[in-house]
């Protein structure tokens, strides 16, 4: 085998070849790469900074502010009652209409039914059919009543037929109940 004469002129060349093929083809693009992400960090910490001096000024009302939502939030949960206090419920619709002068017939709430689920609980209906009798100013005012009461009422389905004094009423409300 023949022996290759490297000339030492030529072995140092290629090696300052091969290490600036390595720094044009590995490490410039990985630092053009960190250069890049450290700009976009450094231009989100400004925005982040710009932000906070805004909104700074105002922070003594967003705490105040956000009391406020956690007592909203409170009062909403509270509208919420479980499956066991139906009967609750039932009891403050039966009173509430003695109180607007609609008269109840016949009272019957029925099977519960599937409303929607999240992180909260799980939420159902119980419908509750009513057939009474009232005038129609009552029945509004009753209906108003309910529905700014401390309970989630919603009207499914309401009949009401003309008589006199009093309107026969065919009424179904739903209340709505958490089970966590």
């Amino acid at each position: 085998m023949q022996k290759l004469k490297l000339d030492r002129q030529v072995v140092i060349f290629s090696a300052v070849i091969v290490a600036l093929a390595l720094e044009f083809f590995i490490l410039l693009p990985w630092s053009i790469g960190r250069i890049i992400q450290v700009n976009k960090r450094t231009r989100k910490t400004f925005q982040d900074i710009k932000v906070v001096k805004q909104e700074w000024p105002d922070k003594d009302a967003y705490l105040e502010k956000k009391g406020q939502l956690k007592k909203d939030i409170e009062a909403i949960r509270s509208k919420f009652i479980t499956s066991q206090e139906t009967s609750k419920l039932l009891s403050f619709i039966s009173s509430a209409s003695r109180d607007f002068k609609v008269e109840i017939e016949s009272f019957s709430p029925l099977k519960v039914e599937e409303y929607t689920s999240n992180k909260y609980g799980q939420f159902k209906y119980i419908p509750i059919e009513i057939k009474a009798k009232s005038k129609f100013h009552n029945l509004a005012l009753f209906l108003e009543y309910l529905y700014k009461s401390q309970y989630f009422f919603e009207i499914k389905d309401l009949k009401i037929t003309s008589g006199y004094p009093y309107n026969p009423i065919e009424i179904t409300i739903c209340g709505l109940i958490v089970e966590k």
